[in-house]
């Protein structure tokens, strides 16, 4: 899953989980396809109500399953007693799942264990937490290293009885598929940038654009093929790129019988036309800027008319 905003979810889950038999699991990481395989369920397990988590009409249906090793001798609880979740994605594009297990070994031991085993099926490091929770005071996090919206949180506690509690938490950003409708068909052979209009000045202000009309045609369809590449649909709150969005940006592809399509881009996300608004997270934008530059600089953005085809 990669790093977004996270909510802290400290409230306790009373949600029942399914002990039956475990299902084939359809989707699953690495090796790991026995011990404990959760059927993921959109939003957040149990009745937590919090609306910015409430699933999107359009979520993926699913359903999705995640198998995780289990440690040796661990013996999973019928419910889950407490919330073992340090933190999970604003997004309401979200499948999660709990378990919850006891075993009689020290915490510290367990969690060596869980970071040997989990490197070894496909998850990679992503953090650790500790906290003064009456049940589970400290975890560890993995992300999948095959799907980046998959995480996996293990959450350590202490009995009374001296015995260790072991909390799984799984997050999985689930999102639609890019639109078709947002992909750029060329041929174009022109491409009109309007660029640096501050986000906090009037749209009137003409003097904060910089209007750049670009005809080369190996400039045009790399920025085709960066546009084309993003995949995913922006949903919830996510991190910037360090350095931070300065201004948006206004592409206008135009083909040769002068029809045009928009593009707009603000760093963060991007809009093709009008469909759903794109994660660009600075791919695109780092190439607009980077061709800005380039024709400012060194007038590098005209070709001779005859030469102006893209095939982008």
């Amino acid at each position: 899953m990669r790093h977004v905003a996270t909510l802290l979810a400290s409230l306790v889950v009373s949600s029942l989980l399914a002990t039956g038999p475990t299902p084939t699991p359809t989707t699953a990481t690495g090796a790991c396809t026995t011990g404990l395989t959760l059927q993921l369920q959109p939003g957040l397990p149990g009745a937590i109500p919090q609306a910015w988590v409430t699933p999107a009409a359009d979520i993926p249906a699913g359903p999705f399953y995640v198998s995780l090793p289990v440690y040796p001798g661990a013996h999973r609880l019928p419910r889950v007693q407490n919330n073992p979740m340090e933190s999970y994605p604003a997004t309401p594009y979200l499948h999660s799942g709990l378990a919850e297990y006891r075993v009689s070994e020290n915490a510290d031991d367990v969690s060596f264990w869980y970071s040997d085993h989990l490197a070894a099926c496909g998850w990679k490091p992503d953090g650790s937490w500790n906290t003064d929770g009456i049940v589970f005071t400290n975890g560890i996090v993995f992300s999948s290293r095959s799907n980046p919206h998959l995480q996996v949180q293990l959450a350590f506690g202490a009995t009374s009885h001296g015995d260790t509690l072991i909390g799984y938490t799984v997050l999985d950003e689930t999102l639609p598929l890019r639109p078709i409708a947002s992909y750029l068909h060329g041929p174009f052979s022109r491409l009109s940038i309007a660029y640096g209009l501050s986000p906090s000045a009037h749209p009137g202000q003409e003097a904060h654009l910089i209007h750049l009309p670009i005809t080369n045609p190996a400039a045009i369809h790399q920025l085709v093929t960066r546009i084309n590449s993003l995949t995913d649909i922006l949903a919830g709150v996510r991190s910037e790129v360090s350095g931070g969005r300065e201004r948006p940006a206004w592409l206008t592809f135009i083909r040769h019988n002068g029809r045009h399509i928009g593009v707009f881009d603000t760093f963060v996300g991007l809009q093709v036309k009008h469909t759903r608004t794109l994660f660009d997270g600075g791919r695109v934008w780092s190439l607009i800027t980077q061709l800005v530059k380039r024709c400012l600089s060194r007038h590098a953005c005209l070709r001779p008319p005859r030469d102006t085809a893209s095939h982008g």
